[in-house]
């Protein structure tokens, strides 16, 4: 996912004007919500955000 998408998709939420979640999954069950993490973690990593 490109940074672009991040910010157009994002940014009302961000900038706080939207107070939903930025994003929305059902999982069934914990295994899978892990599993879920893990990808989006190594996702992350790769990617050029931080966390500050």
């Amino acid at each position: 996912m490109s940074e672009a998408l991040i910010v157009r998709h994002c940014s009302p939420t961000l900038a706080g004007l939207k107070t939903a979640n930025m994003f929305n999954y059902v999982y069934e069950d914990e295994a899978e919500l892990c599993r879920m993490r893990d990808d989006g973690l190594l996702i992350f990593n790769k990617s050029s955000f931080t966390l500050t």
